[in-house]
């Protein structure tokens, strides 16, 4: 009996045991699925990729003819943008009063320069002067003269006072000679009376002798000493007139040669005045020359009415407006040759557009897009230049372009249009993923599988990363190279974030 109620005992323990672990398991799949992100799956998929680009673009001329108006006029009337018009038809008008006040401004403008010019040449001619080296010149050659005729005064001077002094010496020799010769006669006569011992009358004929040679040596050498004195003079006064009338000389050289300097400075000083007259003369004539040019085009404007007129049929775009004064940077442009649609391709768009794919254009206010081939694509091409911020923006990414031809009764130049491109991949590729299933962090690129694990609660599913690489991919997909199975669950999407390890569930 006993027995038999331990095995009844046993018996509820383990029923009670297998209750708490339902019990528990269905708890803990509860709490599961408010916690564990929702996932998402797909298997891999074949084929090709459908690439879709879009963008924007501007409908425009084929062709296009710019017209410069005459700069500086007043315009009276002028077509508004996206005008079409006929050959002959008036695309602008000037102002008549303005163009012929601008007309006479110029006459009279050229008047002034011609004016300007004639006292130009009159200033430009050489000044009627005399040289400063002429008068000194003269004064060079009057001293060269006056120190000519000093230098022969003292030649002059100098001989005839050394014929003098030699003369004075001569004479002087003569007198001491005489006077010798005298007091010689006289002491042979004082010795004669002394043999006769006339002792007194020969001391006086001696004193007397003495005498007399001494008076005749004295009066000689006075008359020689005069007569030297006056020569040394004479020499003397020469050679000082001959000093100053060097001395003038190099002067009057000194003066020559710096009127000389100064002619030659005040020469250089005319040359390079007339030169910069003559530039000045060219000036004025390159002046003249522009002003009659400028006059003779404001002549043929007014010949021609005033109007310029369209050359051909076509549309207009122009950048000046009635009452405005026109300038350098004033054009109409006449777009001629048919219509085209611009469209602009980024650099990744550039790579998938081809000459002859179709695209679908739409225009505001018509509806339906409309299926166009592009017909030229250029790289390195902007957007036009009237664009809106959006576009703008876009233009800044713009890789190049590509164009379509459209019918003149759609649009006119200038509308804003968009377009879509789609075309399938060249070849058909392996492994096909929804862009949302390609992700990207620190570099890699991978995407994350659902991976079954077996717990003792069941199997259950773990996030798990596996690197792929992007061949290409279009507006929803991604060919990719990566080792994924076909039966891999690869996650798409989740209820809430899921990284690496993290368990989801499956939706499906």
């Amino acid at each position: 009996m006993k027995m038999k109620q331990k095995k009844q005992i046993a018996a509820g323990i383990l029923a009670g045991f297998f209750l708490v672990m339902v019990l528990c398991t269905v708890i803990s799949r509860a709490a599961a699925s408010l916690t564990v992100p929702l996932a998402d799956t797909q298997n891999l998929k074949q084929g090709k990729l459908s690439m879709v680009f879009s963008g924007n673009g501007v409908v425009e001329a084929k062709e296009e003819k710019i017209i410069s108006p005459e700069a500086g006029l007043r315009v009276a009337k002028v077509l508004q943008e996206g005008s079409q018009v006929k050959k002959g038809a008036t695309l602008l008008e000037y102002d008549a009063d303005y163009l012929q006040e601008e007309i006479e401004e110029k006459n009279a403008e050229i008047r002034k320069l011609e004016l300007s010019l004639s006292q130009a040449r009159i200033q430009g001619e050489a000044e009627i002067s005399v040289p400063a080296a002429e008068s000194a010149g003269k004064d060079l050659d009057l001293a060269d003269a006056e120190l000519s005729q000093a230098q022969a005064e003292y030649d002059q001077a100098y001989s005839e006072g050394e014929d003098q002094k030699s003369q004075a010496q001569a004479d002087l020799d003569a007198a001491y000679a005489q006077a010798q010769e005298a007091l010689d006669t006289a002491y042979a006569q004082a010795t004669a009376l002394e043999a006769e011992e006339k002792w007194e009358e020969a001391e006086a004929l001696w004193q007397n002798a003495q005498a007399e040679y001494d008076t005749a040596i004295q009066n000689a050498q006075a008359e020689y000493d005069g007569v030297v004195s006056q020569a040394d003079a004479s020499i003397s006064q020469a050679r000082e007139n001959l000093s100053s009338r060097e001395s003038a000389r190099t002067q009057a050289q000194n003066a020559y040669d710096t009127a000389a300097a100064q002619d030659a400075a005040a020469a250089e000083n005319q040359k390079r005045d007339q030169e910069e007259n003559s530039y000045q003369q060219q000036s004025i004539q390159v002046d003249i020359d522009l002003a009659k040019k400028e006059l003779e085009r404001l002549q043929q404007v007014s010949k021609a009415g005033g109007k310029i007129l369209a050359e051909e049929d076509g549309v207009v775009k122009s950048t000046v407006a009635a009452g405005g004064i026109t300038d350098e940077s004033s054009s109409i442009v006449l777009g001629t040759g048919g219509y085209q649609v611009k469209g602009i391709l980024t650099a990744e768009d550039l790579s998938r557009a081809e000459q002859g794919d179709t695209v679908k254009i739409t225009l505001p206010g018509q509806g339906s897009a409309k299926e166009k081939t592009v017909t030229r694509i250029l790289a390195g091409q902007s957007g036009s230049g009237e664009e809106s911020t959006s576009q703008s923006q876009e233009t800044s990414n713009a890789a190049g372009v590509f164009y379509a031809d459209l019918e003149e009764s759609t649009a006119v130049p200038g509308t804003q249009v968009t377009y879509e491109i789609e075309k399938q991949s060249d070849g058909s590729y392996e492994q096909i993923l929804p862009l949302s299933a390609v992700r990207e962090e620190n570099g890699q690129t991978f995407c994350l599988i659902a991976e079954p694990v077996e717990t003792v609660l069941g199997t259950e599913y773990e996030a798990k990363k596996v690197s792929v690489t992007v061949l290409e991919k279009d507006s929803s997909s991604a060919a990719v190279k990566s080792n994924l199975s076909e039966d891999d669950l690869v996650i798409t999407g989740s209820s809430k974030e899921v990284s690496e390890g993290d368990k989801v569930r499956l939706s499906q």
